[in-house]
């Protein structure tokens, strides 16, 4: 994301534990603790000397021990929390199972 001073910011920690929705169904990203501001020489990216993050949101990036942090990798996490939400909403007990393998199968 971008701060308020203009700044890119990565969130380095995306998970379901740290997204809420108002009432009015506007998204909020929380819990900021383990975000950085990057330099303004590096852009949207950051270093990562250890490994940040719930660990099953983590990216294949941070998994395989990259030493820098990217938007992208902020954004594979909101990805993979999007992957676990429709999952357990629609997975294999629910009446939308079969959309879901249908459309898992079309992908392999």
């Amino acid at each position: 994301g971008i701060d308020d001073n203009g700044q890119y910011a990565l969130h380095r920690d995306i998970s379901i534990g740290n997204l809420m929705v108002t009432e009015d169904g506007s998204p909020y990203i929380i819990d900021w603790g383990c975000g950085r501001v990057c330099a303004e020489d590096d852009g949207p990216r950051s270093s990562a000397k250890e490994m940040i993050g719930t660990a099953v949101y983590m990216g294949i990036r941070m998994i395989a021990g990259c030493n820098s942090r990217s938007v992208i990798d902020d954004l594979e996490s909101m990805f993979l929390v999007l992957a676990h939400y429709v999952w357990f909403t629609y997975g294999e007990e629910s009446e939308f199972s079969e959309d879901l393998w249908s459309i898992a199968n079309l992908h392999q």
